[in-house]
């Protein structure tokens, strides 16, 4: 479309729960249900149904069975996602950097959560990023005079 393309999409355009209208117009990439008043617009008339962009809440993408995946692959799951109508994509999380997506415009919108963290063997291996906790120091069992005092407190509490 040129400078001063337009494009007029008629049909029932769901503006709210109870306002429904007939017509919208883009102009410069922005929505109006004002007819545009520029002479040398030349507008582009669409009839139909015009849905806006869906979400998809849980995907991920850069995340196959096998762990991450390349940019080709990332950008296919992005593209297929973007062909099905999510034009916003919640990452449930994913061990790829997707965040070269966002310089694309062709691309859906993504809010990651980042990668998946867990303890070592108790996710799907390849997919989160690995945490052990720490082991306690070993705990010294009181000797003598500790062993006796803690008996005597224990025989105190047990008394009626």
């Amino acid at each position: 479309m040129s400078d001063h393309a337009v494009l007029h999409v008629k049909g029932r355009v769901l503006v709210g729960p109870e306002d429904v209208r007939g017509e919208l117009w883009v102009v410069g990439g922005r929505v109006t249900y004002d007819r545009p008043v520029d002479p040398a617009a030349q507008a582009v008339t669409v009839e139909g149904w015009a849905l806006p962009g869906l979400v998809d809440a849980h995907c991920h993408v850069g995340l196959d069975a096998h762990g991450p995946v390349d940019a080709a692959t990332a950008e296919k799951q992005a593209l297929t996602d973007r062909e099905i109508g999510a034009l916003l994509l919640r990452d449930a999380g994913s061990p790829s950097d997707t965040r070269w997506i966002d310089d694309r415009e062709d691309l859906p919108k993504i809010i990651r959560a980042g990668r998946h963290i867990a303890r070592t063997r108790r996710y799907i291996r390849n997919y989160a990023h690995e945490i052990e906790r720490r082991r306690p120091r070993r705990v010294r069992r009181p000797g003598g005079a500790a062993r006796r005092r803690l008996g005597e407190a224990r025989r105190r509490l047990d008394r009626p």
